[in-house]
């Protein structure tokens, strides 16, 4: 397969029309619109008709060459003309590159989703901000869901028991003994 254009590397498949690539600074910025067909009421399943208004979201992709990827992103917000449906209007969403709410897309949410379940919040934004991956700690952590937090909150555990143990060779923690830092708890420092 030959590629043509910045939308067959960056987005094959998807569909959506590229206006503009630009690079400023170290990021590419993708000036982009949806063009798919009009989606179903996310409330009662029936296919849209009308447009209701058109605006910008700003989706932040994985990385392209040390680069930082931010599509902007034109999308249609639809009506709702069923009279017993709850919804007025619902948002087009582009398959594989956005979900509802979310400021980064499908495969940007998975890389940030495996680093919170391998590093965690601090660890996991520093080596995002290295992978040059848009991600706070907060927003990487809850990036992990279900059985990764799990996951997560055992690996943590065990961070937190390898700790112990080692504190508990070098002398500084015995925990069994009740001493801190080698001194009995109420003794020996004023308290």
């Amino acid at each position: 397969m030959e590629l043509e254009t910045v939308k067959d590397a960056l987005f094959p498949g998807l569909t959506l029309v590229v206006r503009q690539a630009v690079v400023l600074d170290d990021h590419l910025m993708i000036d982009a619109a949806g063009c798919g067909p009009p989606g179903a009421c996310p409330a009662c399943q029936h296919p849209a008709e009308r447009v209701h208004s058109r605006y910008l979201r700003h989706i932040a992709g994985l990385p392209v060459n040390a680069l930082r990827l931010l599509v902007r992103l034109r999308v249609r917000r639809f009506f709702c003309d069923q009279p017993r449906c709850p919804r007025r209007t619902s948002v087009e969403q582009v398959a594989g590159l956005t979900k509802p709410r979310r400021r980064s897309s499908t495969a940007a949410r998975s890389a940030m989703r495996s680093v919170a379940v391998e590093l965690g919040g601090r660890p996991g934004a520093r080596l995002c901000a290295k992978l040059r991956l848009y991600g706070l700690r907060t927003s990487i952590l809850g990036n992990a869901r279900g059985a990764e937090i799990d996951e997560l909150v055992l690996r943590l555990d065990e961070v937190e028991l390898r700790e112990e143990a080692l504190a508990d060779r070098a002398g500084v923690r015995d925990l069994r003994e009740g001493h801190v830092l080698g001194h009995r708890r109420g003794h020996g420092s004023g308290r």
